[in-house]
């Protein structure tokens, strides 16, 4: 009687599980400012997902049929998602015209301050070092300090100076030439996004490059940062007891994670809306931060303009390219239209910033 009932309770479990993960699948179709607290469970996806699909194999060996069928089910129908939040590689790396082609590097520098372990200078002449080696023909920075005054600094070293040297084209966001940039090395002609009002020039800007005899614009942006504090981000990652303070430290993690929800909503709408009034091929580049199962990364992919991610893992595991003292998050992208092939894409893991580097080579299909 125990047994039976137990086994009740397990598909019941297993049932809302699946029912969990496919909600979380398909609610990234509702703006965030109709979901509200319901759009936390975009992050849950990839945990959820994986848990249904061992499920699925426990379930197989004891030859529990419905909560077998369950699984595979719910993991079948949410395949799609989950092939954009665990890596399972794919393909190889294609091949790219000799004529007209371009790397591309994207990366969110964290105002060269993040490593504490290692000394200003050499966070910086590191970052540098690594900008040059890269070989980059265009580098999108999100995070950057004003690069004018980078020569300027205290312990300022030789790379700095041959970073901009190397990429003496840039445009950058905000007056002081802080925030976001593109760098390259060649020219470059800043382009403005229509219908973007005031108050994003900061956090997204655009520019267009010649590839060939075509031209191609890069959208460059670092949309709304949860803003979370060390406390608050002790509270949602670690496995300690929930007590009063830590329940309080929760409650305002969640308020800044709601207005971050919205204002990425409205970030995303200005980016998916300008894109198609080019007809100009186009890549769209940087921190989102937000996972692929969401609002933000739907909205931006799957508009008028639609984009393709430029992502070829090499091996399998939960996807991540934020370095922080979070959970496991892919929250940084190369995305590019559908004139263009895309090859060679590669993440870069270092200790100088809390998110891994990623690059892409392109070259226009005509």
């Amino acid at each position: 009687m125990i047994l039976k009932a137990l086994k009740h309770i397990v598909t019941l479990l297993l049932v809302l599980l699946a029912c969990a993960t496919l909600y979380s699948a398909w609610s990234v179709r509702m703006p965030p400012s109709e979901l509200g607290a319901q759009c936390l469970c975009w992050f849950a996806f990839p945990y959820m997902w994986l848990a249904l699909l061992a499920s699925a194999i426990i379930t197989f060996a004891f030859r529990s049929w419905f909560q077998f069928l369950c699984c595979v089910a719910a993991c079948a129908a949410s395949w799609g998602s989950a092939g954009r939040v665990i890596d399972i590689p794919h393909g190889g790396d294609g091949e790219l015209p000799e004529g007209g082609s371009f790397k591309l590097l994207t990366y969110n520098i964290h105002y060269m301050n993040y490593a504490s372990e290692m000394t200003a200078g050499h966070v910086r002449d590191s970052i540098c070092g690594f900008l040059l080696s890269s070989d980059a023909d265009v580098i999108c920075l999100q995070e950057s300090p004003p690069l004018s005054a980078m020569v300027w600094w205290p312990q300022a070293g030789q790379p700095i100076k041959r970073l901009l040297e190397t990429y003496p084209h840039i445009v950058s966001s905000g007056k002081d030439g802080g925030g976001q940039a593109i760098l390259s090395k060649k020219p470059l002609r800043k382009a403005e996004l229509d219908g973007m009002g005031k108050g994003y020039e900061r956090s997204i800007i655009a520019a267009d490059i010649y590839a060939g005899d075509d031209t191609v614009r890069i959208v460059n942006c670092h949309l709304a940062s949860l803003a979370l504090s060390g406390e608050q981000i002790d509270a949602v990652s670690s496995d300690r007891t929930m007590d009063e303070n830590r329940l309080t430290t929760l409650r305002k993690a969640y308020d800044k994670m709601s207005i971050a929800f919205a204002a990425r909503e409205k970030e995303a709408e200005i980016i998916a809306e300008s894109l198609p009034l080019t007809h100009n091929e186009t890549i769209v580049c940087g921190d989102f931060n937000d996972t692929p199962i969401s609002y933000t990364y739907r909205t931006i992919t799957c508009g008028r303009k639609p984009l393709t991610d430029a992502r070829n893992p090499r091996r399998v595991g939960l996807a991540r390219t934020y370095r922080g003292n979070l959970p496991p998050l892919r929250i940084d992208y190369i995305l590019a239209s559908g004139g263009l092939t895309t090859a060679e894409y590669a993440e870069h893991d270092m200790p100088m910033s809390d998110h891994k580097a990623l690059s892409a080579s392109f070259a226009t299909r005509r």
